[in-house]
């Protein structure tokens, strides 16, 4: 994938509302900041999730982006950090990582007060290593400066999901005692109990074979590899096209037999019904019956 590519595709499917360049950490690419300062001039909204290893080059690219950015779209730095100190370390397999994270995450802030379109979030990914810190972690985290809202707790899921190994996909080490951590922060912290997304992984914990929301992958959502290869998401080894051959239109892609086998897949349910943020919050927002049970939920929660 080529900035000149990447501007032909942005130019071509101008009918796309959410772009989201991933990694990988992103901040390896030369030209990362082109991409981004371009999704900027065309009106997107743009967002990075980060391990914070090499704090120094992501403080560097950042501060030049920042100055780039027009200001009229949120920009969000999210960090990575998956435990306290050394447990964080731990499962990431970086010593010393905890401590970066914190300097990246201290020296955000400071940019939040200098760009009002700037913001800051961490996410948390819970695993057998880490669950029963969970507690500790959302309310050291509050107490350090962050809202609930800005400390998205996700569940971590085999990467045999990237290989399309439905067969075999189960949850890692799931158990009771994981499902009632989070159900302990929901108690203590309501935002977590109406928040639609979090509310649901209990449920997904205690049967992760089972579809919480219906799928959009292959309908409005799709991931595109660093070769320009389209699939419906990250997890189902199925290509959709190249877009190189369609002249970089996604909706060329969409008229041909392929993604009308892949939407009837995904609408049977013949995938791993992951429960991945890229896909589920953008199904989330495709489908009414969720959007109406999220709306509910954050007018109770707004009322607290």
């Amino acid at each position: 994938m080529t900035l000149d590519e990447f501007i032909i595709f942005i130019d071509n499917n101008e009918f796309l509302q959410d772009i989201n360049l991933s990694g990988g950490e992103v901040y390896l690419r030369d030209d990362i900041v082109d991409m981004w300062q371009y999704l900027d001039c065309k009106g997107l909204a743009t967002a990075v999730t980060t391990n914070g290893v090499n704090v120094d080059l992501i403080k560097r690219k950042e501060s030049i982006l920042l100055k780039k950015l027009s200001g009229k779209n949120n920009r969000e730095l999210q960090i990575s950090i998956d435990g306290l100190g050394e447990t964080h370390d731990f499962i990431r397999g970086i010593s010393g990582n905890y401590e970066k994270a914190i300097e990246l995450l201290n020296w955000a802030f400071r940019k939040e007060r200098q760009y009002p379109f700037f913001k800051v979030s961490i996410t948390h990914n819970i695993t057998p290593y880490n669950y029963h810190q969970l507690s500790e972690f959302v309310k050291y985290f509050i107490n350090f400066g962050l809202k609930p809202s800005q400390i998205s707790i996700k569940v971590a899921q085999t990467s045999s999901l990237l290989y399309d190994n439905i067969d075999t996909y189960e949850f890692v080490n799931s158990s009771r005692k994981m499902i009632s951590a989070v159900e302990g922060i929901q108690r203590e912290i309501p935002y977590y109990r109406h928040y639609y997304y979090t509310r649901l992984i209990p449920t997904f914990l205690e049967n992760s074979r089972k579809p919480l929301i219906p799928c959009y992958a292959g309908f409005t959502i799709c991931y595109i590899d660093p070769c320009w290869n389209v699939y419906p998401c990250s997890f189902l080894n199925t290509k959709i096209g190249n877009l190189r051959d369609y002249n970089f239109e996604l909706k060329k892609l969409w008229e041909t037999d392929v993604i009308k086998k892949v939407q009837d897949r995904v609408k049977k349910g013949l995938c791993p019904h992951c429960w991945i943020s890229c896909f589920s919050s953008p199904s989330i927002r495709c489908d009414v019956f969720s959007l109406l049970r999220f709306g509910i939920r954050k007018l109770i929660q707004r009322d607290l």
